[in-house]
């Protein structure tokens, strides 16, 4: 059976706010421009993606300085 795009999880940048430092590089490398960063009430900003673009393609994943500390 073939997966449709729809049936693949997105990727999860983050679940806590101190699991992303607002580097943006997430937001720089998504080839589909599916990442898009919003301001919290303090004024930092946080990735978050657009389901209807995102083609679960993961290099937001793999990009991530934070993620990638957590894999060494």
């Amino acid at each position: 059976m073939i997966k449709k795009m729809t049936d693949i999880d997105l990727p999860i940048l983050f679940n806590q706010k101190v699991e992303c430092c607002g580097c943006a590089t997430c937001y720089a490398v998504c080839p589909k421009e599916a990442v898009y960063l919003t301001e919290d009430e303090k004024g930092f900003i946080y990735p978050k993606i657009n389901s209807k673009k995102c083609v679960r393609c993961g290099l937001c994943i793999k990009i991530c300085p934070i993620k990638e500390q957590k894999q060494d």
